[in-house]
C-alpha cells in the first residue's frame, strides 16, 4: 500500500510540475514597468496595458527624457508612450541593473516621434514582441547618449543633470559595459499562422531601426513552409518563407557590436564605430534583416565578428524607387548553412549595392537541411522598359572563402542590365564546389526544375548570366584580384548571355599564382573560367598571373577573345 501512495504522489508531483513549467519559465522573466523618481516621484505603472504618461518625464525642446528603475512587456502586455506633439524624440532609460524583457507590443502614441530605450543590463525581445510606432525605434545598452556636440544624458541617474535640447547623435559605452541584445522568433509556423505582415521588431516605411550593444543575437527566427514558382525554367516547389526579425521596408537597419569603450556616431546616417574593438553580431535558425520595398532601403552593421547561420538579410527592390546599400563591415564574416543575401530588383528602382569588407576573411560555406547553400543574388527580374539595374558587389578581405558550393548571381532575367561584381584579397580568392555528389545532384535539379543551365545551384562560382527569357538586360563584368585565386572542385565564373543582352567582362590578376583543379573524382560540370553566347555579344576574359595552373577537366573558354598575361 506505502509503494503504491508513494507512485501515486510521485505522478501528481511529475503533473504538477508540467502544468507549472511554463507559468515558472514566463515567470523567470522581470515583469512590470515602474519609474525610478530620477523626474518626480516614483511610480509603479498599472498593467497590463502601461500608459506612460508625458508628466511621468521631463520635456526639454523636442526631446521628452523618461527614467525608469524596470521596464518589461510580457505577452498580452502593451506599453505606449503618449505626450504632446511637440515631442520628436522620446528618449527613455533603464536604471535599475536589471534587463529589460520585451514580449508584448511597444507604443508610442505621439506622431512621427522617434523611440530611444537604453538599459546597460541588456534587453530581451521574446517572441510576441512588436512595435507600434510611427517613427524610428533605437535601443542600446550604452552608458549615455551624446546629445549635440557636448551634451550626454547617462544611463544611471545623476545628481544634477541638465537635460539637453539638442537631438542624439551618438550612443557611448564605458571599458566595462558588455551587455547583450538578444530577438528570438517563434520558430517554424504554418501559413495559416502567419498575418502577412512582419513577425519581430517592424517600423513604417522608410523608418529606421538601430540596434547598439557588444553582443546582439538573432536566434529561432519565424517561418513556414510553401509552394512558389519562380523564373520560367526555375521552379521552386518548396521553398521557406522567412517573415522578419528586424524589418524597415524602404528604410534603415544600424547594428554595431563593440567590445571596449567609446562612441558609435550616428550623425551620418550610419553607425560609425571608428577605431573601437569590434563586439559580435550573430543570427541563426532563419532570423531574417530586412529593408526590402518600393524602393530597398540599407543595411549598415559594424562589429568585431558578424555570423549568419542559415538566415537572410534583405534588400529587395519591388518599386520604381531606387534602392539603398548593404553594408557589412567587421574583423571576420561568415555566411554559414545556407545564409542569403538578396539584393534583387522585381521593379523599376535600382537595386542595392553590397559591400563586405573585412581586416580578416569574408566566408561563404555550408547548406541548410534543404541543401541550399549560402549565396548572394542580386538580380534583376522586371521584363518592363525602363526596369531596374542590378546593384554591385563588392567583397575586399585578407582571405575570400566561398566553399560547399557557395555561389554569387548577379544575372538578368529582363530588360535592366546586371551589376558589376568585384572582390579584393590580400591573400587568397578561393572558390570550392561541391565536385560530384548524386544526392546533391538530385536535390537541386528536383528544386531546379531539371534546368541544365542552372550551374550555380550545385556547383558554386560566380555567375553572370543575361537568361534565356530576358529582354535585353546586359550582363555586368566580373573583376577579381588577389594573391593566390582557386577554382576546385567543379567551381566556376562564368559570364553567359542565352538572351539578346550581352554578357559581361571577366578580369582576373592573381600576384602570384592562379589554379584551377578537380580534386574529388569525376564531375558532372566541369568548372572553368567561361565567356559564352546564345544570342547577345560575349565579353572577354582577361588573366594576369605570375604562375596558371589548369587540371582534371578545368577549361578555359570564350567565344571572342582571351588575353593572357604573366605577371
Amino acid at each position: 500500500m506505502l509503494i503504491i501512495l508513494k507512485k501515486i504522489w510521485t505522478a501528481v508531483f511529475i503533473a504538477a510540475l508540467c502544468f507549472t513549467a511554463p507559468v515558472f519559465a514566463d515567470g523567470a522573466h522581470p515583469k512590470g514597468i515602474s519609474t525610478d523618481g530620477s523626474f518626480g516621484q516614483k511610480i509603479n505603472i498599472n498593467g497590463p496595458h502601461y500608459e506612460i504618461k508625458a508628466e511621468y518625464g521631463k520635456q526639454a525642446g523636442q526631446n521628452l527624457f523618461h527614467s525608469f528603475e524596470q521596464f518589461n512587456i510580457h505577452l498580452n502586455e502593451s506599453a505606449a508612450f503618449t505626450g504632446p506633439d511637440s515631442v520628436q524624440n522620446i528618449i527613455s532609460r533603464i536604471t535599475g541593473s536589471e534587463i529589460s524583457w520585451i514580449d508584448g507590443k511597444l507604443r508610442s502614441q505621439i506622431d512621427g516621434a522617434d523611440l530611444y530605450l537604453l538599459n546597460p543590463a541588456g534587453f530581451m525581445f521574446g517572441p510576441n514582441a512588436s512595435l507600434d510606432i510611427s517613427g524610428s525605434f533605437h535601443v542600446s545598452t550604452a552608458d549615455y547618449l551624446k546629445m549635440g556636440e557636448n551634451d550626454k544624458f547617462f544611463s544611471k541617474p545623476l545628481q544634477s543633470e541638465v537635460l539637453s535640447v539638442a537631438p542624439p547623435s551618438a550612443f557611448g559605452f564605458m571599458d566595462n559595459n558588455f551587455s547583450s541584445i538578444s530577438f528570438e522568433g517563434r520558430g517554424k509556423i504554418s501559413e495559416d499562422q502567419w498575418d502577412k505582415n512582419p513577425s519581430g521588431l517592424s517600423v513604417s516605411e522608410g523608418e529606421s531601426i538601430s540596434v547598439i550593444s557588444s553582443n546582439i543575437e538573432m536566434k529561432n527566427g519565424t517561418w513556414f513552409e510553401t509552394i512558389e514558382a519562380g523564373e520560367l525554367g526555375y521552379i521552386n516547389v518548396y521553398e521557406e518563407k522567412l517573415t522578419g526579425t528586424l524589418t524597415a521596408p524602404g528604410g534603415q537597419i544600424n547594428m554595431a557590436g563593440l567590445a571596449s569603450g567609446g562612441e558609435v556616431s550616428v550623425e551620418n546616417g550610419k553607425p560609425e564605430i571608428g577605431n573601437i574593438q569590434g563586439g559580435s553580431i550573430n543570427i541563426s535558425g532563419k532570423s531574417l534583416i530586412d529593408v526590402s520595398g518600393s524602393g530597398a532601403g540599407s543595411v549598415f552593421i559594424q562589429t568585431g565578428k558578424f555570423v549568419s547561420h542559415d538566415s537572410a538579410v534583405y534588400g529587395k527592390n519591388f518599386g520604381n524607387k531606387d534602392s539603398g546599400r548593404i553594408e557589412i563591415q567587421a574583423d571576420t564574416i561568415s555566411f554559414e548553412n545556407g545564409s542569403e543575401i538578396n539584393g534583387s530588383v522585381y521593379g523599376q528602382g535600382n537595386g542595392v549595392d553590397v559591400t563586405l569588407k573585412a581586416s580578416e576573411t569574408v566566408k561563404f560555406s555550408g547548406a541548410d537541411e534543404l541543401k541550399n547553400v549560402s549565396r548572394i543574388f542580386l538580380d534583376t527580374h522586371s521584363k518592363v522598359n525602363d526596369a531596374g539595374d542590378a546593384g554591385s558587389l563588392n567583397i575586399a578581405a585578407k582571405d575570400i572563402l566561398f566553399s560547399d558550393g557557395a555561389y554569387i548571381s548577379g544575372s538578368t532575367f529582363g530588360s535592366g542590365n546586371s551589376g558589376n561584381i568585384f572582390l579584393r584579397a590580400e591573400n587568397d580568392v578561393s572558390f570550392k564546389g561541391i565536385g560530384y555528389d548524386p544526392e546533391t545532384n538530385y536535390f537541386q535539379r528536383f528544386y531546379n526544375g531539371d534546368n541544365p543551365v542552372n550551374p550555380e545551384a550545385s556547383f558554386g562560382g560566380i555567375f553572370s548570366f543575361a537568361h534565356l527569357f530576358s529582354t535585353g538586360g546586359n550582363g555586368g563584368n566580373i573583376d577579381i584580384k588577389g594573391n593566390d585565386i582557386f577554382l576546385t572542385d567543379s567551381a566556376s565564373i562564368l559570364s553567359m548571355t542565352l538572351g539578346t543582352g550581352n554578357a559581361g567582362i571577366i578580369n582576373i590578376r592573381a600576384d602570384h599564382s592562379i589554379l584551377m583543379n578537380q580534386s574529388i573524382g569525376p564531375c558532372e560540370w566541369n568548372g572553368g573560367l567561361s565567356v559564352l553566347t546564345f544570342g547577345g555579344d560575349a565579353g572577354n576574359i582577361l588573366i594576369e598571373a605570375g604562375d596558371l595552373t589548369i587540371k582534371d577537366g578545368y577549361g578555359i573558354s570564350a567565344n571572342p577573345n582571351i588575353s593572357m598575361k604573366r605577371e
